[in-house]
Parts: C-alpha cells; sequence; structure tokens
C-alpha cells in the first residue's frame, strides 16, 4: 500500500513538472497569439472571445480575509501569458461576468474588496462588477443565543456601513441578491431573526430603491412542506420606508416575547 501510494505521488510530481514546461514552452506563442489578436480584432468581437475563455458565470465566495478563488482564470489575466492589453479586457469581462459571493464571516470586507486592484491593472471591482450575492444564514445556536455575541446594534451599523458599498457600483444594470437562511427554527423565534435582517435591509434597501439598484431578497421557508425552497419577500419594499419599519415593529413585539421565554 506504501509503496502504491508513493508511486501515484511520484506520478503526479513528474505530471506537474511536466506541465510546467510545457506552459513555458507555450507561454511565448500564446503571447504573441493574444497581442495579434487584440491588434486585429474588434472590442465586440473580444469581449465574445473572454466571455468564451470563462464558458460559465463564474461563483467567487469571499474569504473572511478577503480573499477570492480565482482558480484557472488567472492565466488570462497574466500580462506574461497573454500581453498586457488582453490581460486588462479580459480582467474586465471577467468582473462583468462573476458572481461575487459574502456571507456574515466576510461582509466586512465588501468596501475593501471592491476597491481592490487586484490584478495591478488599475481595474477596480466597484467599476465593473454585475452580480453580487449577500447570504445572512442563521446557525443552529441562534444568533441571540450566543452570550459573547457583540451588541446587535453595533453589528447593524457596520453591515449598513459595509453593504452601503454597493451603492457606488458604476454599471448601471448591476443587481444583488439577498438571501436570509432562517434556519429551520420556530416560527416566532424565525420571526426574530428576521426582524433583526429587515432592520439592518429596510432603510439599506430603500436607498437602494433611491439609486435605482436592482435586488432581490430571499427567505429560506422554515415550512417542512417546502423545505429547502426560497421564498421571495422583495415586494415588502414596494412600501413607503415608514410602512415597512412599522410592520417591522410589530414582529419586534412578538419576538421580543417569544425571547423571554428562552
Amino acid at each position: 500500500m506504501l509503496n502504491s501510494l508513493t508511486h501515484t505521488r511520484a506520478i503526479r510530481a513528474r505530471a506537474a513538472r511536466l506541465g510546467k514546461t510545457l506552459t513555458t514552452f507555450a507561454q511565448d506563442d500564446c503571447r504573441n497569439f493574444a497581442i495579434d489578436f487584440h491588434a486585429s480584432v474588434p472590442r465586440e468581437i473580444r469581449d465574445q472571445v473572454y466571455g468564451f475563455l470563462i464558458s460559465s458565470l463564474p461563483r467567487v465566495d469571499v474569504q473572511p480575509r478577503g480573499s477570492t478563488s480565482l482558480g484557472k482564470w488567472v492565466k488570462w489575466a497574466s500580462h506574461e501569458f497573454v500581453g498586457p492589453h488582453f490581460a486588462r479586457e479580459f480582467v474586465e469581462i471577467y468582473y462583468e461576468k462573476m458572481k461575487l459571493v459574502f456571507d456574515e464571516s466576510s461582509m466586512e470586507n465588501i468596501r475593501t474588496l471592491l476597491a481592490t486592484d487586484t490584478f495591478g491593472y488599475g481595474i477596480l471591482p466597484v467599476d465593473h462588477l454585475r452580480v453580487c450575492e449577500v447570504w445572512f444564514k442563521e446557525d443552529d445556536k441562534g444568533f441571540y443565543a450566543l452570550p459573547d455575541t457583540p451588541e446587535p446594534n453595533k453589528i447593524l451599523a457596520e453591515y449598513m456601513y459595509q453593504l452601503g458599498a454597493f451603492l457606488d457600483l458604476k454599471q448601471g444594470s448591476a443587481h444583488i441578491t439577498f438571501k436570509i437562511d432562517l434556519g429551520g427554527h420556530t416560527d416566532d423565534y424565525s420571526l426574530c431573526v428576521l426582524n433583526w435582517h429587515l432592520e439592518l435591509l429596510g432603510p439599506l434597501l430603500c436607498g437602494y430603491k433611491e439609486k435605482n439598484l436592482s435586488f432581490k431578497v430571499y427567505v429560506m421557508s422554515d415550512n417542512k412542506e417546502a423545505e429547502g425552497r426560497w421564498r421571495d419577500i422583495t415586494s415588502l419594499w414596494d412600501v413607503p420606508l415608514n410602512a415597512l419599519m412599522n410592520k417591522v415593529g410589530k414582529w419586534r413585539a412578538i419576538g421580543e416575547i417569544y425571547m423571554t421565554r428562552l
């Protein structure tokens, strides 16, 4: 068994070395071709080719420190591999095609990431991003049940500050999706958790509407018959902010009654 494992590792190591060697030989040809391609083909056609190279809408989950997994797209964004002009345009299309996904562990990095020139070409995500997604997931213990949870109002203020960065997106077709996973708790507790998120999203998304920023809000249903399904609650923002927050206030009262019983 040990010999077989050692043999397998040796084969993988040789394959990796061969891959690097072939890439080195191919790099110059690829770069020369990409430079000629950029010089001779109109931008509209070039953008289509960049889209084919991506081939599908890449989902990029932001890690807690704000890093992203670029994976196989890196070589097309390398000026050493395709030349500076091809690389710059590819990065622009890459940002336009990607779906950037944040959750509560990485939300504090939204402003930093949108304003970071990851590839070093002076191209910022905030100028090209079209699709972003934000997940709120309630854990099994419950947000309010954790004794070491920081003051909710401070978290609320930080989230509002970070989520407000999407108002700076330059693409007119930009769209933000919010998903609130209530974790399948009881109705009263779910209402309490949903209320907290609506206190955050209520005024914030009214600001989105004023700026014509497109958004959708979904809640994971806690109905056992509809388990695993998302329910669209975006229509809550069809009413004025004061009417929405009055409704949230009523839900808060129900949630507070429940929390006193814990």
